[in-house]
């Protein structure tokens, strides 16, 4: 019964609240497709409706009246939902309900928040596009969930402490623009990539190359040599990227801040 009830506020919510215009697929369609993935799933206690609406509503849509009197915070929820279901038939079975939740994590910290810009499909990209990677996304999206801290609605510290990612970038926001690089042809020309046993494990690879005394960190170079004031350069003694020369990861940290991530890949030198 509580389920039902559950089901019954989003739905109201979404098919109700959200103008028509912006209600393709459905409010009732995007929830039901969520719901057959969790009956197939065989239980619903990793993503609760209820719980998953309060996360997106606490990070970007304040109290309910609020909500209610707004068409652009009702439009961006409806963007949460439609692009969870989206993402419900492009992972398969591998999107568990912890992913599930770890998605509406990102997605309400403002991911797919934008006027014009489809952040979903720029995701999509970041995990392979047409040879999309569920297996990898859920991974992710279940690391997002348990690890680290959201600290606002926008913004997500690392696990260790020492990396703070914002909204930016094409991809909508720093955790997509740093998981591009564990995508292979990502790019043309290519980037560098992380070579990588599982995607979730980049985070960590990146607060254990940041949390190494700041006397190891090299003052990275632009292309033409000259010392770049927000990059850096840090020697992590293994092969970090796929090219076997890529023992180093290049950060590149917003000017002024001590771990303001805007982008980090693998190189084999103090140069991009």
């Amino acid at each position: 019964m509580k389920t039902f009830f559950i089901r019954l506020l989003i739905v109201s919510l979404l098919t109700v609240l959200v103008s028509p215009a912006h209600a393709q697929p459905s409010g009732t369609q995007c929830i039901a497709n969520i719901q057959k993935r969790l009956d197939a799933l065989g239980n619903q206690t990793d993503f609760d409706f209820l719980k998953a609406r309060q996360i997106v509503r606490d990070f970007d849509f304040g109290t309910i009246s609020e909500f209610a009197a707004s068409a652009n915070k009702r439009t961006a929820f409806q963007r949460v939902w439609t692009s969870l279901s989206e993402f419900c038939d492009a992972a398969g079975t591998s999107l568990s309900a912890k992913g599930m939740r770890g998605y509406t994590r990102l997605s309400g910290a403002g991911i797919i928040r934008s006027n014009g810009t489809d952040f979903v499909a720029k995701l999509k990209k970041v995990f392979g596009d047409a040879n999309f990677d569920g297996p990898g996304f859920n991974v992710v999206m279940e690391y997002l969930d348990g690890n680290g801290t959201w600290l606002n609605q926008k913004r997500w510290k690392s696990k260790a402490g020492v990396l703070e990612y914002d909204l930016g970038s094409q991809e909508g926001h720093r955790i997509a623009h740093v998981l591009s690089h564990t995508q292979a042809g990502y790019k043309d020309p290519p980037h560098s990539v992380f070579l990588l046993t599982s995607r979730d494990k980049l985070f960590d690879v990146l607060d254990e190359g940041w949390s190494k005394p700041s006397s190891s960190r090299l003052q990275g170079l632009d292309k033409d040599g000259n010392p770049d004031p927000e990059a850096w350069v840090v020697e992590m003694d293994r092969q970090i990227g796929e090219q076997a020369t890529e023992t180093k990861i290049r950060y590149i940290i917003k000017s002024g801040t001590t771990g303001d991530i805007i982008t980090a890949y693998p190189v084999s030198g103090l140069q991009p």
